[in-house]
């Protein structure tokens, strides 16, 4: 048997180094996009504070979080929206996580009559406390919104469809109004579609992952 020859690199550790250089590339290449995704100059522009108070005070918004948090993020949407679907999980985590962000939803159903019977029902579920929970199942279903999905729905939050159905009807001249208000809300930040998302006095439009919701809350508080 051939005697080891003395300092000879065995053929792990000869792979080892063959793939560390790569590896090591990678890494950094990985870090390098991460960096650049936070430091990317953020797609905002500032719009009127006053009339971001007053789209928060009018009364037609909902609101859900914290009373006293310190941020407050007004967000436009459709539940037919896919880039509206595709960034509430999204915004969810960072506001979870924040735990000082209060979110007012402004419905803004633009994609045709299913996107408006979805926006009344999740409003007439107020009626039964069950805003918060009936928004976000509507957020995240991804069956075509029909009547029977919306029912599904409801009901699987713990809601009662019949009373919902008389609430459509009692409050329907009042629902209509509120989704006009919100129209024009948005008509007059010029926003031109959703989603759209406002925080203190800078407007996104458009889709954002989780890092993006926190720079855009970072940038609220920063003034």
């Amino acid at each position: 048997m051939t005697p080891a020859i003395a300092g000879a690199k065995r053929p792990g550790m000869r792979k080892m180094q063959r793939w560390a250089g790569p590896l090591a590339a990678v890494a950094l290449g990985a870090l390098a996009s991460l960096a650049l995704g936070w430091f990317r100059p953020l797609p905002v522009r500032a719009v009127s504070p006053g009339l971001v108070a007053q789209v928060v005070r009018d009364g037609t918004a909902t609101a859900i979080g914290p009373t006293d948090a310190d941020v407050t993020l007004i967000v436009f949407s459709d539940y037919q929206c896919g880039p509206c679907r595709r960034s509430h999980p999204a915004m969810m985590r960072a506001v979870d996580k924040d735990k000082r962000v209060r979110v007012v939803t402004r419905e803004l159903p633009i994609f045709g009559p299913r996107s408006i019977a979805a926006a009344r029902v999740a409003l007439a579920a107020g009626e039964q406390g069950l805003y918060g929970p009936v928004h976000d199942a509507l957020m995240r279903e991804p069956r075509p919104l029909s009547e029977a999905v919306l029912r599904d729905v409801v009901t699987g939050q713990g809601g009662d469809w019949d009373r919902l159905q008389r609430d459509l009807v009692r409050l329907g001249p009042a629902l209509d109004a509120k989704l006009a208000t919100n129209a024009a809300r948005a008509h007059a930040l010029a926003i031109p579609g959703t989603p759209a998302y406002v925080a203190g006095r800078w407007l996104s439009v458009g889709m954002l992952d989780e890092r993006g919701f926190r720079r855009l809350i970072a940038k609220a508080r920063a003034g």
